[in-house]
């Protein structure tokens, strides 16, 4: 009897061990991956406010635009009037040079007051000359400046739109993949300059599970497929749940660790496919804390429990010209 009580002790103690390492060990993921998902958040949000940024720049730019197209057709009217009055004065010139030649056999005192109103003409002729050439100089800086502005923003505006092009092929390329699962739960929408692909709990888990269905399997798989056509999106899995205690079952406690491994098994199944690298892929637990709408309802509790696959397109131009 004191032999079986040890061998039931030693079982007992050698059980414990094995449940504690296995906690630890997911508890050691679970740090892990919040920590790596909270890195791309960051990289997410840094992303979004360079996009407003660079949004902005444009905006700043298209009035820096208007403000130099103003500049230049008030100085190219003002250098129309001034080259005007400058070939009035050429007139008034020539006509006293005449009038001077004319008079050189006259009355010498009328001479002296001809050739001073003729140099007078000429100075101010000089002068006059001396102006146009300045408003033309800033005339050919200011259309300098407007055309090297212009094309600033023709560049980050086709850039822009060429991402949001993209983003669309891209949402409709998921759409196109993931049709047949449209009414079992799954939508498919644009949000912050990425593709969101939303997945009711229905369509991918039981209840309180975190084992993926064959047909959730399938529609991940179709996204994967997606994802392997298009090497330079990113993509974060979210694991989200209601508001209602889940009843702890063995290492996972409560809604934060159902969501992380629901998010992590949506992850590996995205890395079956081979053409999805690992680097591009990142899975985080939202638990019950971004809720789509009210806990309220049964209906609304039902739409907060989702996986959302995002998919983020590679920002690396829009950087480096923001850095330019």
């Amino acid at each position: 009897m004191k032999k079986f009580l040890t061998i039931t002790a030693i079982t007992f103690v050698l059980g414990s061990c094995v449940s504690m390492q296995k906690f630890k060990d997911l508890e050691t993921k679970y740090n892990e991956t919040s920590a790596r998902a909270a890195q791309l958040e960051q990289d997410n949000l840094n992303q979004s406010i360079q996009i407003n940024e660079l949004k902005a720049e444009i905006e700043r730019l298209k009035e820096q635009l208007a403000k130099l197209q103003r500049e230049y057709d008030d100085m190219e009217t003002d250098y129309r009037l001034a080259k005007a009055n400058l070939e009035n004065l050429q007139s008034e010139y020539d006509e006293l040079s005449a009038r001077f030649t004319t008079a050189v056999a006259g009355n010498r005192q009328e001479n002296q007051k001809l050739l001073q109103e003729l140099q007078a003409a000429r100075d101010n002729l000089l002068r006059r000359e001396a102006e146009v050439q300045d408003q033309q100089r800033e005339l050919n800086r200011l259309l300098a400046e407007f055309r090297e502005k212009e094309q600033r923003v023709n560049e980050l505006q086709a850039i822009l739109d060429k991402r949001e092009s993209e983003l669309r092929a891209l949402r409709d390329k998921v759409m196109d993949a993931l049709l047949g699962f449209t009414d079992r739960g799954l939508t498919v929408y644009t949000k912050d300059g990425k593709v969101y692909v939303s997945m009711d709990e229905r369509l991918l888990f039981a209840s309180g599970q975190w084992q993926v269905s064959e047909e959730g399997r399938r529609a991940v798989r179709e996204v994967a497929k997606v994802l392997a056509q298009n090497p330079e999106i990113n993509v974060m899995v979210e694991g989200h749940t209601d508001n209602v205690p889940m009843r702890g079952r063995g290492d996972v406690r409560d809604n934060l660790d159902l969501s992380v491994m629901r998010a992590t098994a949506i992850a590996r199944i995205l890395l079956e496919n081979k053409g999805v690298a690992p680097s591009r892929v990142i899975s985080a637990g939202r638990g019950e804390w971004m809720p789509m709408v009210a806990n309220d309802t049964p209906e609304n509790r039902a739409k907060n429990r989702r996986t959302e696959i995002i998919l983020t397109p590679n920002l690396d131009e829009l950087m480096n010209l923001l850095k330019d």
